[in-house]
């Protein structure tokens, strides 16, 4: 754990302090060719996770399904997964609020971890889906702590980048899959 907080700490002195925008775009870099791109290519090469398997996948109405993937279940996931239960499991480990200013790290590393996990887990569309969400869900988790050690409103970032996330899947099953809702008619 010791080694994962020191590379998070020098990521953390890497990425822009003052400028959300540059962070916003350093994200979407780094997930789309990192993170987007590979496992969609791995899927579709081993065949994990087919995307029929996901409930999503069965809602035709393309602005329904725009609506509930790049809105509401962001929303809905950011309030709980990083702002219940990270802030909520840091308090019952460390006994005390997280603040921006003074934290145990490897106390909020747990609680990510923590978070990340019940977050792939209610992903249970197949066991590779669950990997990459609680992959995901770590992501967010580290992307929540370098928020709140900002300046930054923590929970308009966390649901933008999240919704950004959505919105880049949703147009790759687009083009990437034949039986996938049709985005672009």
């Amino acid at each position: 754990m010791n080694i994962l907080v020191y590379y998070i700490d020098k990521l953390d002195n890497y990425l822009p302090k003052k400028s959300i925008i540059k962070f916003i775009l350093y994200y979407y870099v780094f997930l789309v060719f990192f993170f987007i791109i590979p496992l969609e290519v791995l899927e579709k090469i081993f065949q994990m996770a087919p995307y029929e398997e996901n409930p999503m996948s069965q809602i035709k109405d393309t602005k329904t399904l725009f609506v509930l993937t790049t809105i509401i279940g962001p929303i809905i996931e950011t309030l709980i997964f990083q702002f219940l239960l990270i802030k909520g499991l840091y308090l019952l480990l460390e006994n005390r609020p997280l603040n921006k200013v003074d934290y145990n790290k490897k106390n909020l590393l747990m609680s990510i971890y923590i978070s990340s996990f019940i977050f792939g887990s209610l992903h249970f569309y197949s066991f590779s889906y669950i990997i990459i969400m609680s992959i995901l869900g770590f992501i967010f988790g580290i992307l929540f702590y370098f928020s709140t050690t900002r300046k930054w409103h923590s929970f308009f970032l966390i649901f933008i980048l999240h919704s950004i996330y959505n919105l880049t899947v949703l147009l790759l099953e687009g083009v990437l899959y034949e039986n996938s809702i049709k985005l672009f008619k």
